[in-house]
């Protein structure tokens, strides 16, 4: 899946770090995407935590 995209930041995986770090971002008003290969939060951090 070939895809061009244009953001300001660019996060990269869904776990609790990323997920926070995109939310205060687009919170503040920075254009943000978030990707993640699976469902958000379904790595270690959910099930280390």
């Amino acid at each position: 899946m070939a895809r061009s995209l244009e953001t300001t930041v660019l996060v990269i995986g869904g776990g609790a770090t990323g997920v926070g770090v995109a939310r205060d971002l687009a919170m503040r008003g920075v254009e943000t995407t978030l990707v993640e290969r699976d469902t958000l939060a379904s790595g270690t951090t959910s099930r280390h935590t």
